[in-house]
């Protein structure tokens, strides 16, 4: 199985090429879209929704992200192994949640189809990568992959109360657990603007209509969320902005 992530939208071809790549190698394949609305370029949204959904899919799933500012130039193809599971795509952070790898490997260039131009290697390279990895697993990995002991780019992902992603209801998803908030202090207070909240709420419905309030989401990450109404409008919150906490 592969699980395909990246920043594409749906208005192109480009997932649809993807795709057809990946099945021609091999055909009974299985591949699940996680998302492709990724703002664009935007790796520590795509690194954490890849967190917050990893453990959802079967042991040896093949995680393909293409959120690539960076294609075509000297940034490094990599795959490996982590939490048994495998992943490809750019090294610049986006596996962040998965490491430390158990392996990794630089993806050879001899793999990359032979196409006019260098500035879609999700499809020519990723794509070539991800559906070989899922028909051939440790095998590709070993035989194919070339041996890297260098750094690779990783992420800050210690938990703050920033705004990791924003769903379609308007919850305003933290990069908090629970578990975060009472490290030092058994109370909390967390600010946003002239709002508080100094409650976790165990589901939407335990809220007052229209009230916003702290919830733990299906992820375990906490979300600010307003019953019946959209969160991340009634507090003109935005991706990346971060609260103020207090113990």
């Amino acid at each position: 199985m592969i699980g395909l992530i990246t920043d594409f939208k749906l208005k192109d071809s480009y997932v649809a090429e993807m795709k057809a790549v990946m099945y021609c190698i091999h055909k009974q394949g299985v591949v699940i879209d996680i998302t492709h609305d990724i703002p664009f370029g935007d790796i520590e949204a795509a690194a954490f929704l890849l967190e917050r959904c990893w453990k959802s899919f079967p042991a040896e799933t093949v995680f393909c992200g293409v959120i690539d500012p960076g294609v075509g130039t000297s940034r490094k193809a990599i795959m490996g192994k982590s939490k048994g599971m495998y992943f490809v795509g750019p090294d610049n952070g986006l596996f962040s949640y998965l490491f430390p790898p158990q392996q990794v490997k630089l993806i050879p260039d001899h793999l990359s189809r032979k196409t006019p131009g260098n500035t879609f290697q999700g499809r020519d390279l990723f794509a070539v990568a991800a559906a070989n990895l899922d028909k051939q697993q440790d095998n590709f990995l070993n035989s194919q992959g070339i041996s890297y002991s260098g750094q690779l780019v990783k992420l800050n992902t210690a938990p703050v109360p920033k705004v990791m992603w924003i769903d379609n209801f308007g919850n305003a998803i933290l990069s908090m657990k629970p578990e975060h908030l009472f490290t030092n202090a058994p109370k909390f207070c967390l600010n946003w603007g002239n709002y508080s909240f100094s409650e976790i709420y165990p589901n939407y419905q335990a809220l007052a209509p229209h009230q916003v309030g702290l919830v733990t989401g299906g992820s375990g990450y906490l979300e600010l969320a307003a019953r019946d109404k959209c969160a991340a409008e009634i507090l003109k919150i935005n991706r990346g902005d971060i609260l103020d906490v207090r113990n």
